[in-house]
């Protein structure tokens, strides 16, 4: 299955502990909801999503998320927490 057109991927209420760097391979994606799970750091390669303008993080079991992720200097995003 091919999955790098994906535009908008829902991996909410997972109990997600970490997120696997392929996802940063999904260079169409625009809006990535994470909340509702258990992360403490999101992969460097997340940094890569050049389309991402909606990165949703809010209710991790975790009080705090860290890695080294830059956002893109050349696109606007919004980061709801």
């Amino acid at each position: 299955m091919d999955l790098y057109n994906l535009t908008k991927l829902t991996l909410s209420y997972n109990s997600l502990t970490s997120l696997p760097p392929e996802l940063g391979a999904l260079s169409d994606l625009t809006k990535l909801w994470l909340g509702y799970n258990a992360l403490t750091s999101l992969p460097p390669e997340l940094g890569a999503l050049s389309s991402l303008a909606l990165l949703q993080l809010f209710d991790q079991r975790s009080s705090r998320i860290g890695g080294p992720l830059q956002p893109s200097q050349t696109q606007p995003s919004t980061t709801t927490f």
